[in-house]
């Protein structure tokens, strides 16, 4: 496969498409077959493709998934993004924005329906993510007001995500863009696991 996006990466027209892409300029490309636009779109990176319906946008993220494993799908919304609010499109939402926010995504893709919501700026979309690994030095109750600040509901045991108990040194997070719960346990203000 390596082999065939090199052959395709070396063609005159796609070399002048990758290489206005990479000197910022805006890059449109029509009447090509679904499986060059996908490559084309793989080897780019650093796109935003907005198709018609959710259905046409799935089946484009998949085929540009065959040469990139960095493609996210921005779904349309059926709800308002509200703080402590949960639903499975709402955490895929979450995901897709953070995924393209934190550069864990390269190519975005989405429907018009689903850019017409209004998003918060980057930089305050990343502010509000939260990142503890083992071994950090956080003060469990500066992270539960941020938490609290973050829409995340307080609950003596969790139910669904945007939601978070504490138990002593034991911290239960939900995250809004998690399929399950996290479990952070504290020695002092150390993450211990």
């Amino acid at each position: 496969m390596k082999k065939i996006t090199d052959v395709f990466a070396s063609l005159p027209e796609v070399k002048k498409i990758l290489c206005d892409n990479r000197d910022g300029k805006k890059v449109s490309v029509f009447g090509v077959q679904n499986f060059s636009r996908a490559l084309i779109t793989a080897l780019a990176g650093n796109a935003l493709v907005v198709c018609s319906d959710f259905f046409t946008a799935g089946k484009f993220a998949r085929a540009v998934r065959c040469f990139s494993e960095k493609v996210v799908v921005l779904r349309e919304r059926e709800e308002t993004l509200l703080p402590g609010s949960s639903s499975p499109s709402l955490r895929e939402r979450f995901t897709a924005l953070g995924d393209a926010v934190t550069g864990k995504a390269d190519v975005v893709v989405t429907t018009a329906h689903a850019l017409m919501q209004l998003y918060p700026r980057r930089d305050e979309f990343f502010s509000h993510i939260i990142r503890i690994k083992k071994g950090d030095e956080v003060d469990p109750d500066v992270l539960t007001a941020k938490l609290i600040e973050n829409g995340y509901k307080r609950e003596p045991q969790l139910s669904d995500a945007c939601r978070f108990a504490r138990r002593g040194d034991i911290l239960d997070v939900y995250p809004v863009n998690s399929a399950v719960p996290y479990r952070i346990e504290f020695f002092g203000d150390e993450v211990d696991r």
